[in-house]
């Protein structure tokens, strides 16, 4: 809502005062107007922090972009992805599965590649579940198809445990009364993850 775009949102440009994140490195920042598109340079930003529109425009010093809350909203989705999974980052690297019983290998040292081939590599981190969900819909190749900020903040890996538990209360309470878990997958899953972290009752 500051009517700018930062442009170039990454581990580097984010600094804490008295723990609370704060925006640094404005070299790529421009004013948005929501009635034309908006000149981004493409030779200043961070490679693997800009996503595919930006990073595809290489050859040229300035593009223009239509989704510019999208670019930050990639940035942020790689900035997150660096800090959930303890210092990797998306599309760096190849993504080795040999350790997984794929035998093989995915991803090339490219990230412009990697970034077409949609491997960020999240499946092979340790990030939460909520993780794992976000952030794929941050880092999608479209930039309209990508959550906004706000989407992005409503999503439960930002839920406090009380708004946790409350939706599986509510879930709980919307599930048919004799529904048994043998017939329901769902209720299924749920007992199973009570169980390996609760202990059976």
């Amino acid at each position: 809502n500051s009517g700018f775009v930062h442009g170039n949102v990454t581990p580097g440009n984010v600094v804490l005062f008295d723990k609370t994140p704060k925006l640094c490195g404005f070299s790529c920042a421009r004013k948005v107007d929501s009635h034309v598109a908006t000149e981004m340079n493409t030779l200043l930003g961070t490679p693997g922090y800009q996503p595919l529109e930006i990073a595809q425009s290489r050859h040229v010093a300035t593009t223009e972009v239509h989704h510019p809350e999208a670019v930050d909203v990639f940035g942020v989705g790689c900035t997150m992805f660096y800090v959930l999974s303890g210092g990797t980052e998306a599309f760096r690297s190849p993504v080795a599965r040999a350790a997984t019983g794929f035998g093989f290998t995915v991803g090339t040292p490219d990230v412009e590649l990697n970034l077409l081939a949609g491997e960020s590599g999240i499946e092979l981190t340790s990030i939460s579940a909520e993780g794992k969900h976000l952030l794929p819909l941050m880092l999608l190749s479209s930039p309209g198809e990508r959550l906004s900020l706000d989407e992005v903040l409503e999503h439960a890996l930002f839920w406090t445990w009380d708004k946790k538990l409350q939706y599986l209360s509510d879930i709980g309470a919307a599930l048919p009364e004799r529904t048994h878990k043998s017939k329901h997958a769902f209720v299924n899953e749920i007992e199973r993850l009570l169980d390996s972290n609760l202990g059976p009752y």
